[in-house]
Formats: C-alpha cells, sequence, structure tokens
C-alpha cells in the first residue's frame, strides 16, 4: 500500500495594544507559511509481518514585525521599538515501524521515529526583550508495544514502553513582570523521557465493563542558558511522575446507562522557568441515563467528591516580589445532557 499527500498552510495575523496608562502601543504584523510532502508505504514481508515506512518534508517560514512605544525595562520610561525578525527552516522527519501478528489475539510492534518542531518567532511584547526567535526542535523516539486479549476476548489489554530524545526542545517560557509579564518560547539543550503506558478493559458481564490505565514517565531535562540566566537541570513541567485511571460501564443499547470513573495523577511542575508545582489530585466523575428510540438524556457529574487542586499556577513578580498565584479547578459540577439522533 502506498500514499502520497501534500499539505499548505498560510497564516497572517495582525493585532494592536493599547496601554493608555503607561503611554505604550503595540502593533504587530505576524505570519507564517508552510509546505510539506509526505509518503507511506507498508510492505507485507510474511502473512504476519508488516513493515510501514513514513516520510515527510517541510518548508517553514515565518516572519514577525513589530513597532510602538514600551518600556525600556519593567516600569521605566518609554521608548519607541521597532522589530523586524525573519525565520525559516527545512525540515523532515519519518518512522520505520514493524508489526508482527503472534497468533489471532497477539500483535507485537516496534517503531523507531524521528520528528520535529519547526523554528520561530514569540510575538513582541512589552517586556523589552528583543530576543524572542527560538530554534527547531528534533525528536528521535523508540517505542515497543504488545496487544491482546484473553479469556475468550472477554479482556482486552495493551503494554508500550517508549524511550523520546529531545535536541534543543522547545520549552514555552515566561518573563516580566506586573503588566509586563509574557509568555514565550525558548530552547533548552537536550532533554529525554522514558516511560511505559498500560490498559486494559474487562468486559465482566453483559453490558458491563471495567477498564483501567496506568501511566509511568520518568523525564529530565539538561542545563540550559535562556535569556542569560542560567536554568538548572530537572525534571520536565507538565510530567507527572504516574497517572492512572479506572470506569465502570453499564452500556445497553436502550434503556438505563451509566458510568463511574476515578481519574488521578502525581503532582508536577507547572513551568520550566520555575519551581512551583501542581499538587497530585484523585478525581472522580460519574453519569446515568437512559435511551428511547432516538433520543439519549443523561445527567452527570465532575469532580463528584469537590476535590481542591490546581488547574492552573502562575508565579511572577506583581509588585511585592515574585509570588506563587492558582487558579483553581473546577469544584463540582453537575450537567444535564440530551441527544436526538436521526
Amino acid at each position: 500500500m502506498r500514499r502520497v499527500g501534500i499539505y499548505w498552510q498560510s497564516l497572517d495575523e495582525d493585532s494592536f495594544a493599547e496601554w493608555t496608562t503607561g503611554g505604550y502601543t503595540w502593533d504587530t504584523d505576524f505570519e507564517s507559511h508552510s509546505l510539506a510532502l509526505f509518503s507511506q508505504i507498508t510492505h507485507n514481508l510474511s502473512s504476519s509481518t508488516r513493515l510501514t515506512i513514513q516520510l515527510r518534508g517541510e518548508y517553514y517560514e515565518v516572519d514577525v514585525a513589530a513597532d510602538g512605544i514600551g518600556p525600556d525595562a519593567y516600569f521605566a520610561p518609554t521608548v519607541p521599538f521597532d522589530y523586524s525578525l525573519d525565520n525559516d527552516d527545512t525540515l523532515w522527519g519519518g518512522n520505520i515501524t514493524l508489526v508482527h501478528d503472534l497468533d489471532e489475539r497477539t500483535q507485537v510492534h516496534a517503531t523507531f521515529s524521528r520528528g520535529y518542531k519547526a523554528g520561530g518567532a514569540s510575538t513582541p511584547n512589552f517586556t523589552g526583550d528583543g530576543d524572542i526567535t527560538y530554534d527547531e526542535e528534533t525528536l528521535y523516539t523508540v517505542e515497543a508495544g504488545v496487544r491482546s486479549s484473553f479469556f475468550e476476548d472477554t479482556v482486552d489489554a495493551s503494554l508500550t514502553v517508549f524511550y523520546i530524545y529531545r535536541d534543543d526542545p522547545q520549552f514555552r517560557d515566561s518573563q516580566g513582570a506586573g503588566s509586563f509579564f509574557d509568555y514565550i518560547t525558548t530552547n533548552g539543550d537536550k532533554a529525554k523521557h522514558f516511560g511505559a503506558e498500560g490498559e486494559a478493559t474487562w468486559h465482566f458481564a453483559r453490558n458491563w465493563s471495567l477498564n483501567g490505565t496506568v501511566g509511568i514517565l520518568d523525564s529530565e531535562r539538561d542545563r540550559y542558558t535562556a535569556r542569560g540566566v542560567d536554568v538548572d537541570s530537572r525534571k520536565l513541567a507538565n510530567a507527572p511522575d504516574y497517572t492512572y485511571s479506572a470506569r465502570v460501564d453499564y452500556n445497553p443499547a436502550t434503556g438505563l446507562f451509566g458510568s463511574l470513573e476515578l481519574v488521578g495523577s502525581d503532582n508536577y511542575y507547572e513551568s520550566n522557568s520555575h519551581a512551583e508545582k501542581r499538587s497530585s489530585f484523585a478525581v472522580v466523575n460519574a453519569s446515568i441515563g437512559y435511551r428511547y428510540d432516538n433520543w439519549t438524556l443523561s445527567v452527570w457529574s465532575k469532580n463528584l467528591l469537590d476535590e481542591e487542586y490546581e488547574e492552573r499556577i502562575f508565579f511572577f513578580d506583581n509588585g511585592f516580589g515574585d509570588q506563587r498565584y492558582e487558579s483553581p479547578a473546577a469544584p463540582r459540577t453537575f450537567g444535564v445532557t440530551a441527544n436526538y439522533s436521526w
């Protein structure tokens, strides 16, 4: 089997911002273009073994121009600024995957891939930092896994292990203080991810099923320098050591149905630019409903036990020194959903 495709994207955005109290203005034109060619070929090495090769090449260009009046330092007098940034990359990636059927119910696979994230530029901002470009990131991934069913197909299970190596990783970073605080993208040096993901579903009775997932991750980034500041090596942001879920469903074709779900996560760093962490959490979700002809009516609840944890964390100087600010996750929520299909 062979496939060939082409992809084109063009983006042009203009924005204007004004802070009348400080006398600052900010007029920006952000433009990007992307052209990619990709192909895939699958070859049957035998009746039970298949080899798939995918390739992708891309040309990416981004132009950012901005002018206005801004501070030369936080809360400093106004000075004119004029940015004109140009960045382009020729990128390539692909993967090779080998799949083998051990028997009717069991399949194993192994994949090696090279991926990328195009370089670009963050939008100019009132922080006064002109170093807003970032380079291409390259990712190398090795993955292996197995999928099978057991006990007369009443249990389906899968397990995948992986290792990811990232060169010039792109990190979401932040800088500034008070009204001049902003998010940008910057490059680190190296980053590594090693982990495993498992999932199993047990159909233990007619219309009943129990599903469980678990993810284990060990990730680390090397020491790097961002805008002249040394950032020590440590675990990556938004990468909890473990995540898990368990869900029981009663789901007949008609009549009463329902589900009960537990979702949890270990604590993890909010950002690569500071050491604040989101708390670990375990949240219960539930729903119950009824199907009749083309109608479905359900009553549901998210965070049924009203667990308190953070949805976002911010850490910056708002005029009183660097402080932690929390945006709480949604409390216990109830809702009713009605659907009609035809």
